[in-house]
């Protein structure tokens, strides 16, 4: 050792508390010799068996160099030459006993501004570099893929899945700026949700579409504490998918594609509450296709769908992105209008709706469809101030313009909010139509005109209520049929008409029958007519005692449900008689082959008696055509002896009307036997 390095020695102080620390400590002179060592260093050197050893003197540079170190050599000149103030080497030091890794750093020791020597130092990181790898291992072996980036963007690290899913290699990636290496990257939604992360230091988990991938991830930022960002994230295409599939289900109508009435309610709240911000306005309109049932029932359900396609498709179409348009069910159709509430604007709208409705709809090469619709408005917040209040105001008005033969608009108004209220209120009795004592049952009687016995008795619906005294049976049947009460209703009729019929045959031996009208739609219901049929057979009437009355209609005579579920009732001994014969859908071929016992010519037929010739000459061929037939005959409504006389003389003797008896209540009915 030199006299000037001995010199330098005696002055370094922290000479005397090497001893002290674990890790290897060595001082080198200016020109690369160890000047001293700590005693860390020396166990080292025995422990490893290092030969020559690095010791005291020895030329740490070319000791390095001869080890095949280079690198770490190069390291320690700069930081002697004054070209560094800090050098870090990692390397490997494998024993027999295990893996290991040391880091060596190197620190100038400077005199006087001058540096005079360096402080070199290996220090044992086995332990962080084991979890290092145990972390990549993990990292690699992930589902999800992960990459991380240093304060500068760059790339630190990628594992396999990053990798693959960005469609780069790990080394065209690590050490590069995020940007530069994705520059599609740049602008979008993720890009900025990094940014900010970076910037705010929080963590963050959100999903987002990717366009440059045209894929959806779910990605998990995590803000790292030496700066910089670790990412995990995975491919979510399948999960969104199914999340579409589940929330076109829950929101859209399977058939026409549009919003179904769960969708639509909340646009229209949403709408409601933008319009409140806005002091704004909003309509709903209710549109419902006239004589829609008609077509599904003699054309085919196949011919209904492809008719409420083009109609939702129209609709959606004229309203735009302006306006919304919903399938509620059926035939019935949803709008929400957005602009002008006043009652010109609203209307005008609405018939540029029925226009597009009425233009003809071509099913296929031979069918053509001319259609039309019906469609009630209510506008927000004249008319009401939430979803379902405006939805049923509308719905109202729809009815109104139904009633009104349909092809046409009707604004709610508030008359038809008494009739709603009205509606409502029967609707709601309705369904409890068993237990409602306001509804009952007369019993008109079917008389025998050439001798004036009674033959039997025609039961009918009757409603006395407390609030608003006296319902007519066309209205509350009506709305029962709408509302599906029909069968509630019925059911409670054939209960108590069949058990006191059954009465009145046993106690005066009446061997009359008993007429019940059945809406059409039960005729197609296979557990109504098995209900029907028990009751029947429950009560113990005989055969030929109960007679069925149903109104003509193309629907009756077409469906093939309907034949083959009166036929069933006929097989119990069920007669079947047709109601207000001439009124509805009449031809020929029908009489012919369906399944009948019975008509009953309706009361307008009977006025023309003695008033009109042409009108008694019709009559006259519908008796005939009877008698030919072989079907049974009935007029009904019945008023006065000349239209006796005349129904008589051309052999039509049964007859129901008020010239021979009002309909009657139970007890009246048991007088008339006494009597």
């Amino acid at each position: 050792m030199s006299s000037l390095a001995a010199e330098w020695l005696s002055q370094l102080t922290l000479i005397d508390g090497m001893d002290f620390i674990e890790n290897q400590l060595a001082i080198l002179d200016r020109q690369g010799h160890i000047v001293t060592v700590n005693n860390a260093w020396k166990d080292f050197q025995w422990l490893n068996n290092t030969l020559p050893p690095a010791e005291q003197g020895t030329h740490y540079i070319n000791f390095l160099e001869k080890s095949g170190k280079k690198d770490a050599g190069a390291k320690i000149k700069a930081v002697l030459e004054g070209r560094s103030v800090l050098e870090e080497h990692p390397y490997s030091c494998h024993s027999p006993k295990g893996n290991r890794w040391f880091v060596m750093k190197v620190m100038p020791v400077e005199q006087d501004g001058s540096v005079v020597g360096a402080l070199v130092r290996h220090e044992n990181v086995t332990e962080i570099e084991l979890y290092k790898q145990e972390t990549a291992v993990i990292l690699e072996s992930m589902t999800d893929a992960f990459y991380s980036v240093d304060d500068d963007w760059r790339f630190t690290y990628v594992n396999k899945g990053a990798a693959s899913i960005l469609g780069k290699s790990k080394e065209e990636l690590i050490g590069k700026r995020l940007l530069e290496a994705l520059p599609e990257a740049e602008n979008t939604e993720i890009m900025t949700v990094y940014e900010k992360a970076m910037r705010t230091r929080e963590n963050v988990h959100f999903e987002s579409y990717y366009p440059p991938f045209a894929t959806w991830f779910e990605l998990y930022v995590y803000p790292r504490k030496k700066g910089g960002l670790s990412i995990y994230f995975k491919n979510i295409d399948e999960r969104k998918k199914t999340e579409m599939q589940l929330r076109q289900a829950a929101y859209f109508d399977e058939l026409t594609n549009l919003p179904n009435r769960r969708f639509f309610i909340e646009n229209l709240q949403s709408s409601i509450q933008m319009k409140k911000k806005d002091e704004m306005g909003c309509a709903v309109l209710f549109m419902d296709l006239d004589g829609f049932k008609n077509i599904n029932d003699t054309l085919g359900h196949d011919t209904g769908d492809i008719l409420l396609k083009e109609v939702g498709t129209r609709l959606r179409n004229q309203a735009g992105a302006d306006h919304f348009v919903g399938r509620l069910g059926g035939d019935e159709f949803l709008i929400i209008y957005r602009g002008e509430t006043n009652d010109e604007d609203v209307l005008q709208f609405a018939e540029q709706l029925l226009n597009i409705v009425r233009v003809p709809v071509s099913i296929d090469q031979n069918t053509i469809l001319n259609v039309t619709a019906s469609i009630g408005a209510s506008l927000y917040p004249v008319d009401g101030n939430g979803a379902d209040e405006l939805m049923r105001k509308a719905d109202m008005a729809m009815y109104q313009a139904k009633k009104l033969k349909g092809n046409r608009a009707i604004l709610f108004h508030d008359e038809l909010h008494q009739h709603l209220e009205r509606r409502l209120y029967i609707e709601e009795k309705l369904k409890k139509a068993a237990d409602n004592e306001e509804i009952f049952f007369v019993y008109q009687p079917q008389v025998d005109g050439r001798t004036g016995d009674i033959i039997g008795f025609e039961v009918l619906s009757r409603w006395k209520s407390r609030r608003f005294g006296w319902i007519s049976p066309v209205e509350f049947i009506n709305i029962a049929e709408e509302s599906g009460y029909i069968a509630d209703l019925t059911k409670k009729m054939m209960k108590e008409s069949f058990r006191f019929f059954r009465n009145i045959r046993e106690k005066f031996g009446f061997e009359g029958f008993l007429a019940v009208n059945l809406s059409s739609k039960l005729l197609t219901d296979e557990a109504f007519i098995t209900d029907f049929k028990r009751f029947f057979r429950e009560t113990g009437l005989s055969k030929d005692s109960v007679e069925i009355e149903i109104t003509e209609s193309v629907p009756i005579f077409s469906s093939k449900a309907v034949s083959r579920n009166l036929q069933l009732l006929r097989q119990e001994g069920i007669c079947v008689a047709i109601d207000d014969f001439g009124t509805g859908y009449s031809a020929l071929s029908y009489l012919h082959d369906f399944p009948l016992d019975k008509i009953k010519v309706d009361k307008s037929f009977v006025d023309q008696i003695e008033k009109s010739s042409r009108g008694e000459a019709l009559l006259k061929s519908i008796l005939h055509l009877a008698d030919n037939l072989n079907i049974k005959i009935m007029a009904e409504g019945v008023e006065t002896g000349r239209q006796r006389d005349w129904l008589i003389a051309n052999d039509c003797y049964r007859i129901q009307g008020y010239y021979y008896y009002r309909p009657l209540q139970m007890n009246e009915v048991e007088n008339l036997f006494q009597s």
